[in-house]
């Protein structure tokens, strides 16, 4: 009977470790279909990697030439506005602006002459045995006059 329970420990240690030889292999098995499957998640992480990259080096030279074209047009903006203020400056500079009809010069001078009642019209002025104001130059006069300017000059003509 001693060598009974001994046998019987002795087979159930066999038992055991052919068990465990299955269960190993299994294990095994579980193993290397992991490590596959980490190296083509790597390998998923490296293409993405480099994609990424690639996406980024195109996504920096497009804003690169975006901020560059932004910056030329900003350029080109700003020396339009210039030029467009000059250009109003001299506008402005050539056309005279209104002025009050006691500034009009009174030496005969033609000027032009606005009235209250929204006349307008090229006059002088007469000061003599005749006439003393301001004059359309056929003798009639100009009533009512608020403002004046001087004329603008002629007109350049090709013959």
């Amino acid at each position: 009977m001693s060598h009974y329970p001994f046998r019987k420990t002795g087979v159930a240690q066999a038992l055991l470790t052919v068990q465990q030889k299955i269960e190993l292999e299994q294990l095994r098995a579980e193993n290397d279909r992991l490590k596959t499957e980490l190296e083509e998640a790597q390998r998923a992480i490296e293409r993405e990697k480099e994609f990424s990259d690639t996406n980024l080096r195109q996504l920096t030279e497009e804003l690169s030439t975006l901020r560059s074209q932004y910056e030329f047009q900003c350029r080109e903006l700003v020396e339009k506005q210039k030029y467009i203020l000059q250009l109003e400056r001299s506008q402005q500079a050539a056309v005279p602006a209104w002025r009050t009809i006691e500034t009009a010069p009174k030496d005969g001078t033609e000027i032009l002459l606005a009235s209250w009642g929204g006349d307008i019209g090229v006059c002088f002025w007469r000061d003599d045995a005749v006439m003393c104001g301001w004059t359309w130059g056929l003798g009639k006069s100009f009533g009512g006059a608020t403002h004046w300017m001087p004329l603008p000059a002629a007109p350049e003509t090709t013959k």
